[in-house]
C-alpha cells in the first residue's frame, strides 16, 4: 500500500518536471524566434532602402539574407508565412532582380550590359576631358570684363554637364559641384563690381545666379536691399509693373516683408488690375481686392480675395476682408466661412461675425458676440432687431423671457412695434398699469398706431380709471376717464361718472358742463338719471356767483335752473340778479346793457320795478345820450320820453331831446325843450346860443336879441352873439349898427368866412371897393365858396379896373352858377373891351354873350348885335 502510494507520487513529480523542462523549451524557443523575426523585418528594411536608390545588388542580397532567416523560425514560422510568401514573390518577380541575375550592370539610371558599359565609361572619360580644357581657358585676371568671361567659360562647363548623359554620374555630379562653387564666386565678385558701378540690373542678375546656387542668407539680404533700390527707381521712372515684379522678388527673400506690403500697396493702387498679370503673389490680389472693395466693386474685391487666400495670405487680414466683402455681397455663409477661420478673434472680426449670424436668423449665436461690444453705435441697431426678433420668437411660450428682450431692445431704441409688444404682454398678464404705461409710449412715437393697439389701450385705461375711483383717487381717476372721453365722447355713463367726480372735488362749473354733454347726448338718459343733479348744481353755482357779486354768472345758472323748474322763487333769484346787472352797467356808464338788465328783471318780477325807477331813468337818459352821440336821434328822442316817466325835472331829458329836435330839424320842439333846459339850468350858454340862432333863424328878433343880450353881458360867444346881433340890425335895415357889431365880432376872434362876406357885402353898399375885395378875398381865403362872394369881389375888381381878376371872379361864379345870365353878359363885356384877341377873347366874348341871351339877358342881345355889326 505504502509502495503503491509512494510510485503515484514519484509519477507525479516526474510529470511536473517535465512540464517545467518544456515550459522552458518553449520560453527560449519563442524568445528566440521574436529576435530571429525582428533581425528579418530590420534586413528586409534595409533591402527595400538600397533598392530605392537603385543599389540592387545590396538590395538583392538582403532580401536573400531576410528570407533565410524567416525559414529558420521554429514556432513563429506558422505566424509569419504571409511576410515569407512577400519575401520569395519579391526575388522570384522582380524585374530588376532578374536583370542582375542576368548578368546587366545597373549604370546611369538604366541596365546596360558589359560592351555598352565599356563604351559609356569612355564616353564619359571624353565628357570630362572636355570640360577641363573648356575650364582652362578662364583668366582670372579680376577686371569686370574678365570675370564676365570667366563666368561664360564656367557656364559653358556647366552646360555640357547638365545636356551629357552622365549628369547623375558620381565623378560627374563631384565635378559640377567643383564649377558651381566656383560659379557661385564668380557670381558675387561680378554683382559686387556691377553694384559699386550703380548698375544694379546686372548686379541682381548676378546676385539671382549666386542664391541659385547657394542659399547664403546674408547675401539674400543684400540682394532684397538691391531689389529695394532698383524698385525705388522703377517708380520714379513709372515703371510700375516692372517695380511691382522686383519688389515681390524682393519679398520672397524673406526681408523687411511689410515694409515690401506697403510699397506693393502703394505700386498696386497705382496699376489698373488687368494690367497686372503673371502675378503670383497674394498681397498684391490682397491689396487689389482692398482697392476694389472700396470703390464698391464688391464682385471684383470677391474674386481678388479669393485668389490671394488660395495663394497662401490666410492671415487674420486678408480673411477679415474677404469676409466683409462677401458680407457686403450679402453673402452671409460664404463671409462667415472666413471669419471662422481666423483664429485670434477681435473686436472687429467678432462684430463681423455677429452680423452674419444676424442676416443668417442665427439669433441666439449672434447675441452673446454682439452684446460684448453694445456701446458702439454700429453695433446697437443689429442688437436691437436681436432683441426684437428673439422676443417675437418666445413671446408665446416664455412671455419673461420675451419681456426682458424687448426691455433690452427699448433701450437701444424707442420703438413703437416694440412698445406695444411690451403692452400686449402685460395686458393679457391683466398688469393694466404697465399695459397703458407701454401703449401710452406707441402713441407719443406712432400716432398711426392708434387704431391697432385701441381696444386693448382703451380697456386698460377704463380699469385704471375704475380703479382709482374706487380707491378714492378722484384725481388720477379723473385723468384716466378724460383720456377715455378723447376716444368715445359720447359714453354717456362715463360722462356722468366724471361731472360726479368734479362735484366731489368741488368743480361745480365743470361737473354742470358734463352733465349738459349727456343732455345733448340722450335726452331719456340725463332725465332719467341727471336732471336732479343739475338742478340742484345750477342753484347751488347762481346762488354762490349771486353771494359773490358776480351777478351775470348767477344769472347764466339761473337761467339754466329754469329748464328744468319754474318755481316763483327761482324765477326772483333771476330777477334780483337781473337788476345787480343792471346796477353795475349803470354805475359804470353801460346804460343800454343797464336797461336790458332792468327790463329783463322787471319783466320777471314786476313789483321790483317800483325800487328802481330812478335807475331806470338814468338808464333811458343814458341811452338816449348813447343814440344821440351816435346820430340816431329819432330813438334818442323816444328813450328821453320814457325817461321823462320816470325824472320828470332832469334838465338832460329836456337839454338831448331840443338837440335831438334840433338835429331832425324840428325847430319848434327844439325850442320848446331847449326852453325847458335852460329854465331848469340857467347856465346853458351854448343852449342859450342855440336859442339865439333858432329864434333868429324865425326872425323872432326880439326872443333872439333876448338871449343875445343875455350872453353878451355874460361875456360868452362874443365873436358869434355880436355877429348875430349884427344880422339883427341888418335885417332891421340899420347897415351901420350892423357895421359896428360886425367889427366887434372881428375884434372878439370871429374871423370866419361869412363875417368877412357880411363884411364885404356892407363895404360894397357902401362903394368901397379897395374894402369889398379885401374882405370878400379874406371870406375865400378862411373857405367861404359862396357865389355871391365872387361876384361882389368881380365887381368891385371891374370898378377898379383890374379886369383880368375880375374875368377870374366871374368864371370863379360860373363854375357855381352856370345860369345867370348877368354873369356872361359881365364877363362877354369885359372878354371884349378889355380882352386880348389874338388870344381868342372875341370868340369868348361872343361865346359869354350868347350865352347871357339865350337866358334872356336883353341888355346882352344889344351888345352882341352891337359887336357883330361893326
Amino acid at each position: 500500500m505504502a509502495k503503491r502510494r509512494l510510485s503515484k507520487t514519484n509519477i507525479f513529480i516526474l510529470t511536473l518536471i517535465l512540464v517545467v523542462v518544456l515550459g522552458n523549451f518553449l520560453i527560449l524557443t519563442i524568445a528566440n524566434d521574436k529576435q530571429i523575426y525582428q533581425l528579418s523585418k530590420e534586413l528586409e528594411t534595409q533591402a527595400e532602402k538600397f533598392y530605392q536608390k537603385k543599389e540592387f545588388e545590396k538590395s538583392l542580397d538582403f532580401y536573400k539574407k531576410a528570407l533565410k532567416n524567416y525559414e529558420d523560425l521554429t514556432i513563429y514560422r506558422f505566424f509569419v508565412k504571409d511576410d515569407i510568401e512577400r519575401v520569395k514573390k519579391k526575388l522570384e518577380t522582380d524585374e530588376n532582380f532578374r536583370k542582375l541575375s542576368q548578368g546587366y550592370v545597373y549604370f546611369n539610371g538604366k541596365w546596360v550590359s558589359e560592351k555598352e558599359l565599356r563604351n559609356l565609361l569612355r564616353e564619359k572619360s571624353e565628357l570630362i576631358n572636355d570640360i577641363h580644357i573648356i575650364l582652362k581657358t578662364a583668366k582670372f585676371f579680376g577686371d569686370i570684363s574678365s570675370l564676365e568671361n570667366d563666368i561664360k567659360v564656367y557656364e559653358s562647363g556647366l552646360e555640357l554637364i547638365e545636356k551629357s548623359k552622365f549628369r547623375e554620374d558620381p565623378d560627374v555630379k563631384n565635378l559640377e559641384n567643383q564649377i558651381t562653387e566656383k560659379l557661385y564666386d564668380l557670381y558675387v565678385k561680378a554683382g559686387s563690381r556691377y553694384y559699386k558701378l550703380d548698375n544694379l540690373d546686372k548686379t541682381v542678375r548676378y546676385y539671382e545666379k549666386a542664391i541659385r546656387i547657394k542659399d547664403d542668407p546674408d547675401l539674400r539680404k543684400k540682394l532684397s536691399q538691391i531689389y529695394i533700390e532698383l524698385a525705388e527707381r522703377y517708380i520714379n521712372e513709372k515703371r510700375f509693373n516692372e517695380a511691382l515684379d522686383t519688389v515681390l522678388k524682393a519679398k520672397k527673400l524673406g526681408f523687411k516683408t511689410d515694409e515690401l506690403d506697403r510699397k506693393i500697396k502703394d505700386i498696386v493702387a497705382k496699376l489698373h488690375p488687368e494690367k497686372i498679370k503673371g502675378v503670383e503673389d497674394p498681397s498684391v490680389y490682397f491689396f487689389l481686392s482692398k482697392k476694389s472693395y472700396e470703390s464698391g466693386d464688391y464682385e471684383r474685391a470677391a474674386e481678388l480675395c479669393e485668389k490671394s487666400v488660395n495663394l497662401g495670405k490666410k492671415d487674420k487680414e486678408s480673411l477679415l476682408l474677404c469676409g466683409k466683402i462677401y458680407f457686403s455681397l450679402k453673402d452671409y455663409e460664404r463671409s462667415l466661412e472666413y471669419i471662422d477661420r481666423i483664429s485670434q478673434m477681435d473686436e472687429e472680426t467678432e462684430i463681423l461675425k455677429g452680423m452674419n449670424l444676424f442676416y443668417l436668423e442665427k439669433y441666439e449665436e449672434a447675441l452673446p458676440l454682439l452684446e460684448r461690444y453694445s456701446n458702439k453705435e454700429d453695433v446697437k441697431g443689429y442688437l436691437f432687431e436681436i432683441y426684437r426678433n428673439l422676443g417675437d420668437l418666445y413671446s408665446k411660450d416664455d412671455p419673461d423671457r420675451a419681456l426682458s428682450l424687448f426691455e433690452k431692445a427699448a433701450a437701444l431704441k424707442e420703438d413703437p412695434e416694440v412698445y406695444r409688444k411690451m403692452a400686449d404682454i402685460f395686458f393679457n398678464r391683466k398688469d393694466f398699469k404697465n399695459a397703458y404705461r407701454y401703449y401710452k409710449k406707441v402713441l407719443s412715437l406712432n400716432p398711426k398706431m392708434r387704431k391697432d393697439i385701441l381696444p386693448n389701450y382703451i380697456k386698460s385705461v377704463k380699469v385704471l380709471a375704475e380703479r382709482n375711483f374706487q380707491n378714492k383717487n378722484y384725481r388720477k381717476s379723473l385723468s384716466f376717464y378724460t383720456e377715455y372721453l378723447s376716444v368715445y365722447p359720447r359714453d354717456v355713463k362715463i360722462l356722468e361718472k366724471v361731472g360726479d367726480i368734479y362735484r366731489l372735488l368741488g368743480n361745480k362749473r365743470t361737473a354742470i358742463s358734463y352733465y349738459e354733454k349727456v343732455m345733448k347726448i340722450n335726452r331719456k338718459y340725463f332725465d332719467r338719471n341727471l336732471s336732479g343733479k343739475l338742478l340742484d348744481l345750477r342753484l347751488e353755482m347762481g346762488d354762490i356767483y349771486f353771494a359773490n357779486g358776480e351777478y351775470e354768472k348767477a344769472i347764466y345758472h339761473y337761467k339754466k335752473a329754469l329748464v328744468f323748474s319754474d318755481s316763483e322763487k327761482l324765477a326772483e333769484k333771476l330777477a334780483k340778479a337781473y337788476i345787480k346787472m343792471g346796477d353795475r352797467y349803470l354805475k359804470r356808464k353801460i346804460y343800454d346793457k343797464a336797461l336790458d338788465y332792468y327790463i329783463k328783471g322787471i319783466s320777471l318780477k314786476p313789483s321790483l320795478g317800483v325800487s328802481i325807477e330812478k335807475n331806470l331813468g338814468e338808464a333811458y337818459i343814458g341811452v338816449g345820450e348813447i343814440l344821440f352821440k351816435r346820430k340816431d336821434y329819432r330813438k334818442a328822442v323816444k328813450y328821453f320820453k320814457k325817461a321823462e316817466k320816470f325824472l320828470k325835472d332832469d334838465f338832460r331829458i329836456f337839454y338831448y331831446r331840443g338837440l335831438s329836435y334840433l338835429k331832425m330839424k324840428d325847430y319848434e320842439n327844439a325850442i320848446k325843450d331847449l326852453e325847458k333846459a335852460v329854465s331848469k339850468k340857467g347856465d346853458l350858454y351854448e343852449i342859450k346860443l342855440k336859442l339865439a340862432r333858432l329864434y333868429l333863424g324865425k326872425k323872432d328878433t326880439g326872443n333872439a336879441e333876448r338871449y343875445i343880450d343875455d350872453l353878451i353881458s355874460k361875456g360868452k360867444f362874443l365873436d358869434k352873439v355880436y355877429m348875430m346881433k349884427g344880422d339883427i340890425y341888418l335885417l332891421k335895415g340899420d347897415t351901420e349898427n350892423a357895421f359896428v357889431y360886425y367889427i366887434k365880432a372881428e375884434e372878439s376872434g370871429n374871423h370866419s368866412g361869412e363875417l368877412y362876406f357880411k363884411l364885404s357885402k356892407i363895404y360894397f353898399k357902401k362903394g368901397n371897393s379897395l374894402k369889398t375885395v379885401s374882405y370878400a378875398t379874406k371870406a375865400i381865403k378862411k373857405g367861404y365858396r359862396d357865389k355871391d362872394v365872387y361876384y361882389l369881389r368881380g365887381i368891385s375888381y371891374y370898378r377898379l379896373k383890374d379886369y383880368k381878376n375880375a374875368i377870374k371872379d366871374f368864371s370863379s361864379y360860373i363854375k357855381l352858377d352856370p345860369d345867370n345870365p348877368e354873369v356872361y353878359y359881365l364877363r362877354g363885356k369885359l372878354y371884349y373891351e378889355h380882352g386880348d384877341f389874338s388870344k381868342g377873347d372875341y370868340g369868348r366874348a361872343v361865346s359869354d354873350l350868347k350865352k347871357a341871351v339865350a337866358l334872356g339877358h336883353k341888355e346882352a342881345e344889344e351888345y352882341l348885335k352891337k359887336i357883330e355889326n361893326k
